[in-house]
């Protein structure tokens, strides 16, 4: 007997598979977008974002935190952005504006790591981040 939970079943495998495939697509696409920035010699990668791949249906039903590959080039992309500079807090508070799930302590980690990396992003004082290099937007 065919009932209301397997036909919810069925269809929650159905979306499954349209996401997976629709991912694959993206990733390839994205792949390849990659590879014509390199050889271009143009480096806008950033504006970009990866999906996570293989997700199962359980998986689906929660967030899923974002990868430091998708949270960093958008940390970057907002404190370029900004004329003032930010706070944890306030960084937090735009990666939630923009639904990207982020752990609160490793974000913390995130943002020493980008200001050791990226020679643009500083610290102007205790706690504030800024990005203070060329304006090329």
């Amino acid at each position: 007997m065919y009932t209301e939970r397997d036909a919810l079943k069925q269809r929650m495998e159905q979306i499954y598979e349209e996401r997976k495939a629709s991912a694959e697509e993206f990733n390839v696409i994205y792949s390849r977008l990659r590879e014509l920035d390199l050889r271009d010699g143009t480096a806008d990668s950033s504006s970009y974002s990866e999906i996570k791949q293989d997700v199962s249906p359980k998986e689906q039903q929660r967030p899923v935190r974002a990868k430091r590959d998708i949270i960093e080039p958008f940390i970057v992309k907002t404190l370029k952005n900004s004329t003032l500079s930010l706070n944890a807090k306030e960084i937090g508070a735009e990666l939630e504006r923009n639904n990207i799930v982020y752990n609160e302590s490793s974000l913390y980690v995130m943002l020493n790591k980008i200001v050791e990396e990226n020679e643009y992003i500083t610290k102007p004082y205790r706690g504030r981040y800024a990005y203070e290099g060329p304006e090329d937007n």
